[in-house]
C-alpha cells in the first residue's frame, strides 16, 4: 500500500511537470510566431499643433484668438493686426501637453495636431516655434 502510493506520487509529480513544460512551450513558440508581426500603430500619435494654410499658401488662421483662450497651460500666443491677419504666432514647446482643445476650438480648420513629436535639446530658444515653424509643413486647410 505504501509502495503504490510512493508510486502514484511520482507518477503525478512526473506527469505535472510535463504539462507545465508543453504549457510553456506553446506560449514560448506562440510568442515568437506573433512578434514579428507587432508593428507600432502610427495613426493614434499626437504630436505638435501645426498651422495649415490656403491654397494660395497664406495662413488660414483668422486670429480669432479662441485657440489661445481654451489652451489650458497658455502654450500658445497671438499677435494679430486689427484686419485678421496673423502678425506673430507662438507655441512655446515646453508648456504644450498635446491635449488637442486647440484643434477642437478652432472653426475653420487652421490649426491641427500633427503626428511630429518633440526632439529633445539643450537651447532654449528653441522651445518657442513661431508661425513659419509651425506652417512649414504647408498643410492645405479642409476648409480652404
Amino acid at each position: 500500500m505504501i509502495l503504490s502510493k510512493k508510486l502514484y506520487l511520482k507518477r503525478g509529480f512526473i506527469q505535472g511537470l510535463w504539462i507545465s513544460f508543453r504549457y510553456l512551450f506553446t506560449v514560448v513558440v506562440t510568442f515568437f510566431k506573433s512578434h514579428k508581426y507587432l508593428k507600432a500603430d502610427t495613426s493614434r500619435k499626437v504630436g505638435l499643433p501645426i498651422l495649415t494654410t490656403k491654397n494660395d499658401g497664406d495662413l488660414q488662421c483668422n486670429a480669432c484668438g479662441l485657440c489661445i483662450g481654451h489652451c489650458p497651460t497658455n502654450a500658445l500666443d497671438l499677435k494679430s493686426s486689427g484686419d485678421d491677419i496673423v502678425e506673430d504666432f507662438k507655441l512655446d514647446i515646453l508648456k504644450c501637453v498635446l491635449c488637442g482643445l486647440c484643434q477642437d476650438v478652432c472653426p475653420i480648420d487652421a490649426i491641427r495636431m500633427s503626428h511630429h513629436a518633440p526632439q529633445a535639446d539643450h537651447a532654449e530658444a528653441s522651445w518657442v516655434i513661431d508661425a513659419k515653424e509651425m506652417s512649414k509643413d504647408k498643410v492645405i486647410s479642409r476648409l480652404a
